[in-house]
C-alpha cells in the first residue's frame, strides 16, 4: 500500500536568521558606523533598529531599554510589526524567560502550534496570531551592565546553528564596545559641557 503524499505531515523548512553570510560582515561594518556618527547612543540604536531587517530576516524588532530601578525592559523603538510591540511596551525579566529568551546571550525560541501556547506568555500567543513564527533576542551589554535588549520577529521558522551563534557573539561585542564608545563620548561631552556652562557663569559673575 502507497501511502498518499498528500496527508503526510511536511516537514518545516528551518532558516538562518542572517539573510546570507555576506550580510553578517556587513551587518557588524554598518553597526560600527552606525554607533560612530549618530549624534548620541539613543539616536544610533533607532538608526539600528531602522536598518537592522536589511541583514537579518525579520518581520520586526523591538529594542527594549533596561530599567534597573524598576527591574524591567521598556520599549525604545522598533520596526515592523510595530503594533505587536506596543502591546507589550514593557517586560519583566522572568517575562523574558516565559518567552524562552536569554538577557546573557544570543537566544532564538521556534514557536510551538497554538494547541501548546494556551498557557503561555501572551507575548508568544499575539506573535503567533500576528502570523510569527520565530523569536530572537540580542542582549545589549556596556560596562558590564545590562542596558537592553533587541527582540526579533519572524514569520519563517528559524534555527542558529554554531557558526550563527558565533557570528551574533561577535555582533553581541561589536555591540557592546559600540554602545562603550558612545556612552562614554556622551558622558564626556556632558561633563564638560556643565563645566563650560559654570565657568561662563563664574566670569559673568566676577
Amino acid at each position: 500500500n502507497a501511502y498518499d503524499m498528500n496527508v503526510l505531515p511536511r516537514r518545516k523548512k528551518i532558516f538562518p536568521w542572517l539573510k546570507s553570510k555576506d550580510d553578517g560582515i556587513k551587518l557588524l561594518a554598518r553597526l560600527t558606523k552606525t554607533f560612530e556618527e549618530s549624534a548620541s547612543f539613543d539616536a544610533a540604536l533607532s538608526a539600528f533598529s531602522a536598518w537592522m531587517a536589511d541583514y537579518l530576516d525579520a518581520a520586526g524588532n523591538g529594542i527594549y531599554l533596561w530599567q534597573a530601578g524598576d527591574s524591567r525592559f521598556a520599549l525604545f523603538a522598533s520596526s515592523g510589526n510595530n503594533a505587536l510591540f506596543l502591546r507589550y511596551p514593557r517586560l519583566l525579566l522572568d517575562e523574558c524567560s516565559q518567552c524562552g529568551l536569554s538577557t546573557l546571550e544570543f537566544s532564538t525560541f521556534e514557536l510551538p502550534a497554538a494547541a501548546h501556547l494556551a498557557n503561555a506568555h501572551p507575548l508568544l500567543r499575539a506573535c503567533l496570531e500576528a502570523g510569527m513564527a520565530s523569536l530572537a533576542a540580542l542582549p545589549l551589554w556596556a560596562h558590564g551592565r545590562l542596558h537592553g535588549m533587541t527582540l526579533l520577529l519572524s514569520a519563517r521558522h528559524h534555527h542558529a546553528d554554531d557558526d550563527e551563534r558565533a557570528f551574533f557573539r561577535v555582533a553581541a561585542q561589536h555591540v557592546r564596545f559600540a554602545a562603550e564608545t558612545s556612552l562614554m563620548i556622551e558622558r564626556f561631552e556632558q561633563e564638560a559641557a556643565v563645566k563650560s556652562a559654570q565657568l561662563q557663569e563664574y566670569e559673568e559673575k566676577y
